[in-house]
C-alpha cells in the first residue's frame, strides 16, 4: 500500500467527505459575441479540517477564521478560485500547497475561507 493510498484510508476514517467545485467553459463566441455555456465539475473526497497555529496567522494572508484542510489525493489538484463543502458550509480556497514523496502528490494542504 502506497503512503498516499494510507493517507486515503486514515483521512476516510478519521475526517469526513468534501466537494471542491469549480466552472469550467462559459466565455464569448469569437465571431458572434453570443454567451457560451458553462458547467459545474464536482470533484469528491475527503478531508480533515483543522485550525492554524497562532505564530502562522498574520491577518492578511492567513486570518484567525480560516481553516488548514487536509485532503487526500484527489482526482484533480485543488485549484485556488475553487470552492469547497466542508460540514455543509461553502468556502473559498484561497491557496493549496501539495506533500509529495518520490514525485508524486501525496496529499494537499489548502487554506480555505468562509464565502
Amino acid at each position: 500500500m502506497s503512503i498516499a493510498q494510507t493517507a486515503s484510508r486514515l483521512l476516510k476514517q478519521f475526517g469526513e467527505a468534501v466537494a471542491f467545485t469549480y466552472e469550467t467553459g462559459g466565455g464569448f463566441h469569437p465571431d458572434t459575441g453570443a454567451p457560451l455555456p458553462s458547467s459545474v465539475v464536482t470533484v469528491n473526497g475527503f478531508g480533515y479540517p483543522g485550525r492554524y497555529e497562532s505564530n502562522d496567522i498574520d491577518g492578511t494572508s492567513i486570518r484567525s477564521s480560516d481553516i488548514r484542510l487536509t485532503v487526500e489525493r484527489v482526482s484533480e489538484r485543488p485549484q485556488v478560485g475553487w470552492n469547497v463543502t466542508v460540514d455543509a458550509k461553502e468556502y473559498r480556497v484561497m491557496d493549496v500547497r501539495n506533500v509529495r514523496l518520490s514525485g508524486s502528490d501525496v496529499i494537499y494542504i489548502c487554506q480555505i475561507r468562509k464565502v
